[in-house]
């Protein structure tokens, strides 16, 4: 095709770690979740609570890191519709746990929360955003955000189950494990986990009103909420054997279940380039005979994590833009979606 990219190319390459990485077993298990716990040592050293203790710099050093954190705040917001708001509740509740738990504030802290304000209206105000709540029917009424909810929490079920569980069960065992001490203290040594958490179920809830919840949006919630467990695994002495013992298991069975997600992942990366090729040949070889109103079908995929979303990569409207850049890219006038039940004479 002379050496184009494919028309999907920017899309395939901006979800290629999960198509690689985060294979789909029912959408309950995944790679990440059984890595959550090896990482909560490092974890713990890359938290807020700990970097608070190490970035004391004073006069243009302190400087240069608020203007680092603007910026980085301020891409942060403008670079996710559903976590950048909660990204911005997490960074006002942190300031509020680092002035009661005695810990001292800077100035980069307050720029970084700045730019996340200012990243998240960008996005959430932007002519753009506008058109695409257009396009999508608007945010809906309250019944729509109530139906929606329900279809959020079932998709929840499926991807954070695992993680609530063992959220549940640390929590349980830092309990015991703590239990001489007082309330107070066990909440300020659980909180960094439990903000993590409130933002990963805000990120969750504010899917509610958004016009459309694409699955690549999960991503940040996931990585919430692998943080949050991760950060409170770390509170947890695991120098009992039985923890041992546990993790070794844990880990065997969720590496089998990889490897079973895994493959089946690959076998739907298989299908899906072998059925594009076989339809980037057809479309091309109807060209040559001059026809330039193609029908072809739709390409679904059949994990949650494959690039092509299972209700298929074109609309039976071939003004719609999905249908549009294919018939861009090929040069041709109108690419439309076949029916179901017909064909296009492909092999």
């Amino acid at each position: 095709m002379g050496g184009r990219r494919p028309y999907w190319a920017m899309d395939s390459r901006a979800r290629l770690c999960r198509q690689l990485f985060v294979a789909d077993w029912g959408g309950k298990l995944s790679l990440w979740y059984f890595a959550c716990l090896p990482l909560s040592d490092w974890l713990r050293q890359i938290s807020l609570r700990e970097a608070s203790r190490e970035f004391r710099f004073l006069g243009k050093k302190e400087l240069l890191l608020a203007v680092g954190f603007l910026a980085a705040g301020l891409l942060a917001g403008w670079t996710n519709e559903n976590t950048g708001p909660a990204l911005c509740g997490m960074v006002v509740l942190f300031l509020i746990y680092f002035k009661l738990s005695g810990r001292p504030l800077h100035l980069w802290m307050f720029t970084g929360l700045i730019g996340n304000i200012a990243g998240a209206l960008l996005v959430l105000l932007s002519p753009a955003q506008q058109n695409r709540m257009d396009y999508y029917g608007g945010a809906g009424t309250i019944a729509d955000w109530i139906k929606k909810g329900i279809e959020i929490g079932h998709d929840a079920w499926d991807y954070l189950l695992p993680l609530i569980l063992l959220w549940a069960v640390l929590a349980a065992v830092f309990c015991y494990q703590n239990r001489e001490k007082s309330w107070k203290e066990k909440f300020f040594r659980a909180c960094p986990s439990l903000i993590l958490g409130c933002g990963a179920a805000a990120s969750t809830a504010a899917m509610a009103i958004a016009p459309y919840f694409p699955l690549r949006a999960w991503s940040g919630i996931l990585v919430l909420a692998m943080v949050s467990t991760g950060m409170l695994a770390a509170e947890v002495d695991f120098s009992h054997p039985m923890f041992r013992w546990a993790g070794r298991a844990a880990i065997g069975v969720l590496l089998v279940s990889f490897l079973i997600s895994y493959n089946a992942a690959v076998r739907d990366v298989v299908r899906t380039y072998r059925e594009d090729q076989e339809r980037n040949a057809y479309i091309l070889s109807e060209k040559a005979k001059g026809n330039m109103d193609i029908t072809i079908p739709a390409i679904k995929g059949e994990t949650k994590y494959s690039v092509f979303v299972s209700a298929g990569d074109l609309e039976y409207d071939p003004a719609h833009w999905h249908n549009a850049q294919i018939a861009d890219y090929f040069g041709v006038d109108l690419i439309r979606r076949a029916p179901e039940e017909e064909t296009t004479g492909q092999s």
